[in-house]
C-alpha cells in the first residue's frame, strides 16, 4: 500500500486513489508519505522528516476508508438514480422530441432551389406576404421549439 497525506490540503491518497475531506492531523505535519515498506512524516517549517512505521498509519486509513465508503454509497446512490427505468424513460423521451423535431424539420423545409425560386417568382405583395407569413412560421418554429 502506497499512503500520502497532506492535512492543510485535506487530501489522501492510497493506492491512487485519491479523496479530499476534512480529517484529524497534527497542525505541525505538512505531509505522510508511505512507500509500502518505509515512510516519514514532513512537518512545517524547520522540523527534520521523520521516519514512521505502518502503525502510524492506522488512523488517517480509518479515515479514507470511511470517507471512501461515504463517497462510493452516493455514487452508488446517483448511479442507481441515473439508471432508474423513470430516468432512463426521461432521456429517452428527450432524444425522442430531437429526433422527431430533426425529422420534421427536414420533412417540412424545401430545398434552398426551391425557396430561392419561390423568392424570385414573387411578383405582388401578396405573394410576398404568403413567402414571409411561410419563413416567419419556420423561424418561429425553430425559436419556439414548437409548432404551435
Amino acid at each position: 500500500m502506497k499512503l500520502t497525506v497532506v492535512p492543510s490540503d485535506r487530501f489522501m491518497r492510497i493506492d491512487g486513489r485519491e479523496l479530499f475531506f476534512t480529517f484529524d492531523a497534527d497542525p505541525s505535519i505538512h505531509a505522510i508519505q508511505w512507500d509500502g515498506q518505509t515512510g516519514h512524516v514532513e512537518y512545517v517549517g524547520p522540523r527534520s522528516n521523520e521516519p514512521i512505521t505502518e502503525e502510524y498509519l492506522i488512523p488517517f486509513i480509518a479515515a479514507f476508508n470511511s470517507e471512501k465508503s461515504r463517497v462510493d454509497a452516493i455514487r452508488e446512490a446517483e448511479l442507481a438514480f441515473y439508471n432508474s427505468p423513470e430516468e432512463v424513460a426521461k432521456r429517452a423521451a428527450i432524444v425522442a422530441a430531437a429526433e422527431a423535431k430533426a425529422e420534421a424539420i427536414l420533412t417540412n423545409l424545401p430545398t434552398w432551389a426551391r425557396v430561392s425560386t419561390a423568392v424570385d417568382n414573387i411578383s405582388n405583395l401578396a405573394e410576398a406576404k404568403v413567402f414571409i407569413k411561410k419563413l416567419s412560421r419556420i423561424v418561429y418554429w425553430l425559436a419556439k421549439d414548437t409548432v404551435d
